[in-house]
């Protein structure tokens, strides 16, 4: 299966289960998921608001989807304005 692939050992596996859980989650096109920032996420409330030029949605996202993002995000060092719990196992 697709969502199989990516090693989640690996900081470039675990960023690519993040956007595919996403893009399979949410059904946003790619151009919206590149066009993402961290302030466009709400893990806690698992909310994504999508920013287009003639509209914005806010879709909702599923737990599996939500939980690859926070694996994610804590992988890649950043910080949200959200309170994330720290994870000490690999990205999976």
């Amino acid at each position: 299966m697709l969502l199989d692939q990516p090693n989640v050992m690996d900081p470039k596996g675990c960023r690519d289960k993040a956007m595919i859980e996403l893009l399979y989650a949410t059904g946003i096109r790619v151009s919206e998921l590149i066009d993402l920032n961290l302030q466009d996420i709400n893990l806690k409330t698992g909310m994504l608001h999508c920013r287009r030029p003639k509209s914005d949605r806010i879709i909702p996202i599923y737990a599996e989807a939500v939980a690859s993002l926070s694996d994610y995000i804590h992988e890649s060092g950043e910080s949200l304005s959200i309170q994330l719990v720290k994870m000490d196992r690999p990205c999976l």
